[in-house]
């Protein structure tokens, strides 16, 4: 079963940003929490939007063929 597009590209943003959130986040002091809080879960939304727009196009091609 071959890995596909829509499901790898998300979940290498996902990582990306919880990677870069753990290294980072931690060590600014002068932004607020919420702040932090804010941009980390507007971040992980637009990762969900691109899975289902992504899974979608995915399918409509799918059925298309």
């Amino acid at each position: 079963m071959r890995a596909r597009r829509h499901i790898i590209i998300p979940l290498l943003l996902f990582a990306y940003i919880t990677v870069m959130a753990a290294v980072f986040l931690p060590r600014n002091d002068f932004m607020p929490t919420t702040d932090k809080v804010v941009i980390l879960s507007i971040a992980y939304l637009l990762v969900l939007v691109l899975f289902f727009l992504m899974k979608a196009r995915a399918k409509n091609k799918d059925s298309k063929r």
